[in-house]
């Protein structure tokens, strides 16, 4: 006899990207649909900007003003999945983190222990000139739950 699945806790990686938008939908009528708990998690990539400022291409109030740009783009993400959440009947509870992405991502799967990691999708095409894909093809990589990634 199979084993029933049991999903109470589903970690959502939240981004502006089109498959970000609709991973959050899905995540959202998802939780509601099993009653999970749903944390909507964001990365303001800290990692990237010291990188620009040591290698000059930003000065330090430049980086600092991109940084806080980043940050409520963050929010506005984070905003917008809660109000999905509670469309579908359900709740989200926004995680806005810094440092790099990956990194992030897979430190809050290692202590929250989530059911089920959901995100969106990235093609072969672009982890060769999109960093967020890059960093998404490293949690794909090193993360030791299930993942639902969505188009």
């Amino acid at each position: 006899m199979a084993e029933k699945l049991s999903i109470k806790k589903i970690l959502l990686v939240v981004d502006s990207s089109q498959s970000g938008v609709h991973a959050a939908r899905f995540a959202a009528r998802f939780a509601a649909l099993h009653k999970a708990k749903l944390t909507a998690l964001t990365v303001v990539d800290t990692a990237t900007l010291k990188s620009l400022l040591k290698s000059s291409v930003l000065v330090q109030p430049e980086m600092e003003e991109f940084g806080r740009e980043l940050e409520a783009t963050a929010q506005t993400n984070l905003n917008y999945v809660e109000r999905l959440a509670n469309e579908a009947g359900s709740s989200a509870e926004p995680l806005l983190k810094k440092g790099s992405a990956h990194s992030v991502v897979i430190d809050q799967v290692r202590q929250s222990k989530p059911d089920l990691l959901i995100m969106g999708t990235f093609s072969s095409s672009m982890i060769k000139r999109d960093l967020s894909a890059r960093e998404r093809r490293l949690i794909v990589d090193e993360v030791k739950c299930p993942i639902l990634l969505v188009p």
